[in-house]
């Protein structure tokens, strides 16, 4: 096939979604930044050649917003992030892509080229591309072939990921981004938004809050 990377963005309910920002915002204003951020990175994963973007969800209103979108879903029945994950690499597998990158949905200061730089690190059949959030976390991972490593998502897991690869033999590569490094998960974080955000879905959001 053309496309040789599936992009998987794992999306938790709406309802649970941003919970960091239930005393600034209303439910309903929590759940249109989600959606919003989710929108900013599948525009980004469009401009990739090479990419194909796909989201797994337990929530029936995420997956009808991005099917609207003309993207793969994955429907899971809220088994937690690992597993659910693990459910839709393994339809990746069937649909024959060779890897997959998955990266949450709430880094919507992405940027195309990061997408492409993470790719172009990815130099061998067998190999893993990470990059850790600001937490300790795993913001990005690129995994070749998809199944190459069991995963470890949550909490401070960029250790888990980078020891669990080098124990299957495989060098992997970090990949640092301030855009991808800094999820949305505080208010305060919303001031990068503000400054570097301008364009993106999420700008827009807050912009009509004003």
């Amino acid at each position: 096939m053309d496309v040789e990377t599936e992009l998987i963005i794992p999306v938790k309910k709406l309802e649970e979604s941003k919970m960091t920002f239930a005393e600034v915002f209303t439910d309903v204003q929590r759940r249109n930044l989600t959606l919003a951020m989710i929108e900013d990175v599948l525009e980004v994963a469009r401009l990739v050649e090479g990419i194909k973007p796909a989201v797994v969800s337990p929530d029936g209103s995420v997956l009808d917003f991005v099917e609207e979108r003309d993207v793969r879903t994955v429907s899971e029945l809220d088994v937690g992030l690992n597993n659910a994950l693990e459910i839709a690499i393994e339809k990746s597998i069937d649909k024959g892509f060779r890897n997959v990158l998955i990266i949450p949905g709430d880094v919507p200061l992405i940027k195309p080229d990061d997408l492409r730089n993470i790719l172009d690190l990815l130099s061998e059949d067998r190999g893993v591309v990470i990059t850790p959030s600001k937490e300790k976390g795993t913001n990005a991972l690129l995994l070749s072939p998809p199944d190459v490593l069991d995963l470890h998502f949550g909490g401070e897991s960029f250790s888990k990921h980078f020891e669990e690869a080098r124990s299957r033999g495989i060098r992997p590569r970090i990949y640092r981004s301030e855009r991808l490094e800094r999820d949305i998960d505080r208010p305060q974080d919303l001031l990068k938004i503000e400054i570097l955000g301008k364009g993106t879905k999420t700008h827009s959001f807050l912009d009509s809050l004003k």
